[in-house]
Formats: structure tokens, sequence, C-alpha cells
């Protein structure tokens, strides 16, 4: 995941561990912080970004900034049981230009995840009537939201920062 969604121009990482992650534990996730500093750098080189993508400390879910957000930024998470907002719906309803993605884990987030999550201001969103797997689901949000925002268009032969 965190290969792919580098060369698609994810700009930073916070792994965030809750109920259903394999690792539960912030010591067992932080052993992995070398290796995934590492997958980074060779995906951002692979991928011609000038720019390697930030990995934070990984976090508890209760460790969610529950402060609303800056003004430019638009807080999502995919949810397999939501109906109604669609991604680009929420997108075009938000103008800034930073958008964070909440991905669940392999069996999503709990009921009661989605709702801490939306009153730390993440919009519940629906990527459609497929249960995807969380590697697809952050390389599939991932790609929609910078195709949305226009982030995919070639700009004078230069890749995405």
């Amino acid at each position: 995941m965190l290969q792919k969604c580098t060369e698609i121009g994810a700009s930073s990482f916070v792994p965030v561990i809750s109920s259903r992650s394999l690792v539960q534990s912030v010591q067992e996730a932080q052993s992995k912080y070398e290796r995934w500093q590492k997958i980074l750098s060779e995906a951002a080189e692979q991928s011609h970004r000038g720019i390697v993508p930030t990995l934070e400390m990984p976090i508890k879910f209760a460790q969610l900034p529950a402060a609303p957000p800056a003004a430019d930024v638009c807080r999502l998470i995919p949810w397999e049981d939501e109906q109604g907002t669609t991604l680009r719906q929420a997108l075009n309803a938000h103008t800034g230009n930073k958008v964070e993605i909440l991905i669940g884990p392999e069996g999503g987030f709990s009921a009661e995840e989605v709702k801490l999550a939306t009153h730390a201001c993440f919009i519940a969103v629906t990527l459609g009537a497929r249960i995807l797997r969380m590697e697809t689901a952050a390389m599939a949000a991932t790609a929609l939201v910078l195709y949305q925002r226009g982030d995919m268009d070639a700009r004078s032969g230069q890749a995405a920062q």
C-alpha cells in the first residue's frame, strides 16, 4: 500500500492502529518504521518523484486529532456501510487543497470507530458497491482524489510531486 500510493502521488502517511488492525501495539508498528521508510524512498525514486512522502509515527485510533482541521483540509473515511455520500460529492463540497484519507484495515472499521472519526470531522464516503481490500481501497481512494483534483493531468512532462 505504501509503495503503490507513493507511486500514485500520496504525500504523507500516518499509520493508525484500529480495533481490527493486524498490528495492535504502537511498539510493534514502530518496529516496522525503518522498513516502511525504505519502501517510500524506493517508490518515490521509481516514480521519479522529487520528494519522498512523509511518514509519521504510528498512533492508536483514539489519538486521531479531535480538533476540526484547517479550512483547507478535507478529511475522508471510506466506509463500506456508507450509502449516501460519494467521494466525488464530498470533494465537490470542499474547496481546500489538502485531503486526508483514513483507510481501514482488513475487516474495515467498526461502527464506533466511524462515529469517532466523524466527530473528528472525517466525512464517511462510499467507494462504490464493491468491498475492497485495504491496499486496493487506499490506491483507489488516492487515485480518485488526485484525479478529481486534477493532479493526474500531465504538466509539462513533469511528474506530480
